[in-house]
Order: structure tokens, then sequence, then C-alpha cells
């Protein structure tokens, strides 16, 4: 069985890559999604008028390949899919 997810969100920090004793390359970074928060089914607004937003922060580890494209195409506050 296998879990599959999506996230697009926004960088964090600039990704940390580090390479393992065997020559594993890791890559550490986070990453934030937002969301409009509800309330008895409506979504809630400031006194300005504006929706008020939930963000949650996710960690991520990539590998090898992916790892090292992440570290090379995204810095910190790029919105990432």
């Amino acid at each position: 069985m296998q879990n599959i997810v999506i996230l697009a969100g926004n960088i964090g920090k600039t990704p940390e890559v580090r390479t393992t004793q065997g020559g594993t390359k890791i890559t550490h970074f986070t990453l934030a999604t937002s969301r409009p928060r509800y309330s008895e089914g409506k979504v809630v607004r400031d006194d300005r008028g504006y929706r008020v937003q939930d963000t949650e922060w996710h960690r991520i580890t990539c590998f090898n390949g992916l790892g090292q494209n992440v570290a090379k195409y995204c810095t910190k506050g790029q919105l990432v899919t």
C-alpha cells in the first residue's frame, strides 16, 4: 500500500543538503500551506473583511536526485507545487 500526498505552499527557509557516509544526499526543508478558517460553515473574516487564514508547517525530507533538484531550484519564500 502506498500513500501519495500533493502539497502546494511556500518554502519557509532555504533547503539544507547533507551527504551521508554512504554518499546519499539528504535535503531538508519546511513548507507552509494555508487554508481559510471556517466557523459554522462560513469563512471567518477579520475587522477589515479579509479572510482569516490558518497556516500549517510541514517538515519535508528528500533523497538523492529529488533532493538535489529541490536544493538547486527552490529558495526561501518561493511557491512550490
